[in-house]
């Protein structure tokens, strides 16, 4: 999951509890967080932190794993 504020001069706030509680649900399901941004007028001005730490999780995908076949056409 990819989460971040946006950035610009019209770019809306975004609350905290908001970030925090996609975070939790993204903890507790086992699944990546990355939180991009905490978005504001620039898009580093707000920073990047979230409660002292920064999110850079990405979904792990196993080197091995066997490939998908493709659907076969039969005419």
């Amino acid at each position: 999951m990819i989460v971040g504020g946006e950035s610009g001069p019209r770019a809306r706030p975004m609350d905290k509890t908001w970030v925090i509680n996609i975070r939790n649900q993204c903890v507790r399901a086992g699944l990546a967080f990355l939180f991009k941004q905490w978005g504001g007028r620039s898009p580093k001005g707000g920073g990047r932190l979230l409660e002292g730490k920064e999110w850079n999780q990405f979904p792990r995908y196993p080197r091995d794993a066997p490939k998908q076949q493709e659907a076969q056409v039969v005419a």
